[in-house]
């Protein structure tokens, strides 16, 4: 029967450990149907299958503003500059999605906007699509700040089908 070394027990557990590592960070996530609406524009926005969108009694002119908390993850207290991902519709001249991710500081009273997202930058497709906006300026301190996503969804013609599906927040390194 052979004997296990203290030198081969050593390695192994070193090789799982390395092999386990530690836990992927996970940027904040969100549906478009998760934020809190102004009571002045409930009528305006219809919320499904994690969607947020004008629906179809919204006027020409409506713009709907829906506010998302930002809270600690871990990707956002490793450092690095504010990063965002939206998965959104903008089907041309009639519809517009703009986010700002911004802080509120704790001290101050203070907001202050790290980041615009506004679809209006990109291509408009009648389809969901995926873009993304970041700084390289400001990071991510939620000792001294609070963040929250505010969004508008505008509808400028009668054709405007603006919606919000996915926000994803995190960091990048410039």
């Amino acid at each position: 029967m052979r004997k296990t070394t203290y030198l081969e027990v050593t390695f192994a557990l070193l090789g799982f450990l390395i092999c386990a590592g530690p836990a992927a960070a996970a940027p904040w996530t969100t549906v478009g149907s998760a934020g809190t609406i102004d009571e002045a524009d409930l009528n305006l926005v219809t919320m499904n299958h994690g969607v947020a969108y004008l629906g179809g009694g919204a006027p020409v002119g409506s713009v709907a503003n829906i506010r998302y908390n930002v809270v600690a993850v871990d990707d956002l207290q490793v450092g690095g500059a504010p990063w965002m991902q939206v998965r959104f519709k903008d089907n041309g001249a009639g519809a517009q999605v703009v986010l700002r991710l911004k802080a509120y500081n704790v001290s101050t009273g203070m907001t202050t906007t790290l980041l615009t997202f506004d679809s209006n930058d990109f291509e408009a497709s009648g389809v969901y699509q995926e873009q993304e906006v970041f700084s390289c300026y400001g990071s991510f301190d939620f000792y001294n700040n609070a963040y929250y996503v505010d969004a508008e969804i505008k509808k400028t013609a009668d054709n405007g089908r603006p919606a919000l599906s996915i926000v994803i927040v995190g960091y990048t390194i410039c």
